[in-house]
């Protein structure tokens, strides 16, 4: 299960257009983003916040799925 969920966040940080600041080695990802943007991200659905070196912090788990990965990349995609 670990496994799946490394993988499901290397596959959202393959899709960022945001800068990944620091490297993906387990189930997190975490970019540069202004708070506009982080705001809009949180309105269009997407449950994602501000880390506590001020980056924004992304999760996987066991259960995210390749559906989600693609839906929350499209989503960045038009934030940009």
């Amino acid at each position: 299960r670990a496994a799946h969920a490394n993988a499901m966040a290397s596959k959202i940080a393959a899709a960022m257009p945001f800068r990944v600041v620091h490297p993906v080695e387990s189930n997190g990802v975490f970019v540069e983003m202004d708070e506009p943007t982080l705001q809009r991200l949180n309105a269009a659905g997407w449950f994602v916040y501000r880390f506590i070196d001020g980056t924004v912090r992304f999760m996987c788990s066991w259960a995210t799925t390749d559906e989600a990965v693609e839906a929350i990349s499209e989503t960045l995609k038009g934030l940009v």
